[in-house]
């Protein structure tokens, strides 16, 4: 009996290694790009990727001195700023809506997702970072803030740390 079970457990063993040493690599499924119309001073970067529970793609990052374009969905700087944004892709890389705020000197550098599909952006700011008609001034260089987002784009709350909420 105990010679069956070594067998058994020997022969599942050596098929989970197969099956993982037979993964496929992975292939790009859609790849998407942004559109700055003041290309000759601006710039757009993304800094952090993430994906939720149905496929949808978000991007984080900052453009600067700029309007620029994810898919349909278009958004401004101030001039001479830099601005953070986030933007929400389906599974197909259709753009579905995308976010920046109304301050200057902001980037967002992270993104994740939580279980229940709740999109959480961290980030700093260097002047003043307004979203949802709340402004957050920074007493120094630069400031922190974590925004919590639905899965429809809307904001649920902002922390800002360092500065002075206004």
């Amino acid at each position: 009996m105990k010679t069956l079970f070594l067998i058994i457990h020997t022969s599942f063993l050596i098929s989970l290694l197969n099956s993982n040493s037979n993964a496929q690599t992975p292939q790009c499924q859609w790849a998407n790009t942004s559109l700055l119309v003041n290309s000759n001073t601006s710039s757009c970067y993304a800094n952090s990727v993430a994906t939720d529970s149905y496929g949808n793609v978000y991007v984080v990052g900052n453009f600067s001195d700029s309007i620029v374009t994810f898919g349909s969905i278009t958004l401004k700087t101030k001039k001479n700023s830099v601005a953070m944004f986030i933007v929400k892709y389906d599974a197909n890389g259709n753009a579905l809506w995308a976010k920046s705020d109304a301050g200057y000197g902001s980037s967002a550098t992270a993104v994740t997702i939580d279980k229940f599909n709740n999109i959480y952006v961290v980030g700093y700011f260097s002047s003043s970072f307004t979203f949802n008609s709340q402004t957050y001034v920074s007493n120094g260089y630069c400031e922190i803030f974590t925004i919590k987002y639905d899965m429809d784009g809307n904001v649920i709350w902002i922390n800002s740390a360092g500065g002075a909420n206004t």
